[in-house]
């Protein structure tokens, strides 16, 4: 990964240490990993941080009917 750069060599990297693991599931805990890995490219749960925190603070805007 380079800045401002996504490759299909970073790609196949991340993918390679994933499979290198026996996990249960991918954290993209960073805002750069989803542009690069997708949820169809592995055959377990991949949980994006950008999306879970963006649904957090729209419930609570709904909540709190702010929107």
């Amino acid at each position: 990964m380079c800045i401002g750069r996504v490759t299909e060599q970073s790609k196949e990297i991340l993918l390679a240490i994933i499979h290198n693991y026996k996990i249960d599931g991918v954290i993209l805990g960073c805002t750069e990993l989803p542009l690069i890995i997708k949820e169809d490219d592995l055959d377990i749960p991949v949980l994006n941080t950008l999306d879970i925190h963006v649904e957090a603070v729209l419930q609570e805007c709904f909540a709190q009917h702010l929107v």
